[in-house]
């Protein structure tokens, strides 16, 4: 029974005693003593005051239930919307020891949340940063909120996170400090998001040097070239001028000089030419220009080309060729320059035997095979003929001279027109180059430019 109740039924009582005096009290007894009267009334009248005031409390009673009951609400849907923050909240008194967590907080510091209350907030930070933490209490209120700060805390059982804190104050009507609230948010993901976006912006500066590096030194290659390439040119033409008795003939002796000043001049600038194409292609300033042609036409103009040298060495150049024109949409000249290379390297690694080439339709592309009976390329380095300045033979001591371009120069070239170039070999039996190349312009490559219409 409450307080209101029992003042509810005092004054119930209080009015049934008044109505039993009133009922046995007659006319002649209440007029012959008036002080009897008078106090009935005054009795009466209080009573009625009672009840009056009594109703008052009762409806102040039930608006403060209610007013009770909003509260509670207000209360439990504070501690749903508490609960249910994504984020990390806890609520600490002034020196930080822990008062409320949400189930955030709990999830991130690996506890149960009625175990952190009561705990110092600082038990779970990082022991760097426990003296920074320190010093934020010592600094509130004056600092309302701190701005956001990083520290590393220890969940329990756990390895190191780091975290973005941010520090409020809570005072009561007074002004005075009564708890602190505090926003932890895990920024893991953020640091290795800006992690990672600092090794792409470091790589992308790598990236960048590097792609300077390569202009400029393929600008000077090219500069290089040139300029080599015009004395190289006025050797060439004084001796073939010599050779041929221009001004004057020369002794026998003297022409065999003359010749190996040419063949060495001849052999100098080829290389320089290798170097220019590779240069030109890297670049991108040497487009492919295609147009209608004939294989088998193509493929003998390059035998055409390595047979001197061929025949030097005293080896054979066997060809496979369809006895029909086989007509193709491509580069003519680059795939020309491609078989010559191929057919060339094949006949300097070649001491004995012999050089093939072979010419076959396989679908929708034209398969080229040059083979040779050399050295053979070992397993390990059939990937890396194809890398720009790479060679078989290592150092100085080598015996087959060149640049190590013309390899990585035909893969480029063969892609670049929509094709593949392979390499199959056993060291010490011999080597097969295999180039497929589509027929129509529209089976593969990059874009291209199509040769003008002769006019």
């Amino acid at each position: 029974m409450t307080e209101f109740d029992d003042l509810q039924r005092q004054i119930g009582s209080l009015r049934r005693c008044l109505g039993e005096l009133n009922d046995g009290a007659t006319d002649s007894w209440l007029e012959t003593s008036p002080l009897v009267r008078e106090t009935l009334e005054e009795l009466g009248t209080t009573i009625e005051e009672l009840t009056v005031s009594q109703e008052h409390l009762r409806v102040a009673n039930e608006e403060l239930a209610l007013s009770r009951h909003a509260i509670e609400q207000e209360h439990e849907r504070y501690r749903d919307l508490f609960d249910s923050a994504p984020e990390a909240y806890v609520v600490t008194d002034r020196f930080g020891t822990i008062r409320e967590a949400n189930r955030a907080a709990a999830t991130l510091f690996g506890i149960e949340g009625r175990w952190l209350v009561g705990k110092p907030l600082t038990v779970y930070t990082a022991d760097d940063d426990r003296a920074a933490l320190h010093s934020w209490l010592a600094r509130l209120p004056e600092e309302n909120p701190i701005e956001e700060r990083y520290i590393d805390i220890c969940p329990r059982g756990g390895v190191t996170v780091p975290v973005a804190v941010t520090v409020s104050v809570v005072c009561d009507r007074e002004g005075e400090v009564t708890g602190l609230r505090w926003l932890i948010r895990d920024v893991s993901e953020r640091k290795r998001a800006e992690a990672q976006a600092r090794q792409l912006a470091e790589e992308q500066v790598a990236r960048d040097e590097a792609e300077a590096a390569n202009r400029a030194k393929s600008d000077f290659m090219a500069v290089m070239s040139h300029e080599l390439r015009t004395p190289l040119t006025a050797i060439i033409g004084y001796s073939e001028l010599m050779a041929m008795g221009i001004p004057e003939p020369l002794p026998k002796a003297a022409s065999a000089q003359v010749s190996r000043i040419d063949q060495a001049a001849h052999h100098l600038l080829q290389l320089i030419e290798e170097i220019l194409a590779f240069e030109r292609l890297n670049a991108g300033r040497d487009p492919d220009r295609r147009e209608a042609c004939d294989l088998v036409e193509l493929a003998s103009e390059a035998v055409s080309f390595v047979y001197p040298l061929a025949e030097r060495k005293g080896l054979p150049i066997r060809t496979d060729l369809p006895e029909a024109p086989l007509p193709a949409h491509t580069d003519h000249r680059k795939v020309r320059q491609v078989l010559v290379n191929l057919l060339s390297n094949a006949v300097k690694f070649t001491a004995e035997g012999e050089v093939a080439l072979q010419l076959a339709v396989e679908a929708d592309h034209a398969v080229f095979r040059v083979r040779d009976t050399g050295v053979g390329i070992a397993a390990s380095d059939q990937k890396k003929i194809f890398e720009p300045f790479w060679q078989v033979e290592q150092g100085n001591t080598r015996q087959v001279e060149g640049t190590g371009l013309g390899l990585a120069i035909s893969s480029q070239i063969v892609s670049r027109l929509g094709g593949e170039l392979r390499v199959e070999s056993t060291v010490g039996q011999g080597t097969t180059f295999l180039m497929r190349l589509p027929l129509r312009a529209d089976a593969g490559g990059e874009p291209q430019v199509d040769a003008p219409d002769a006019a």
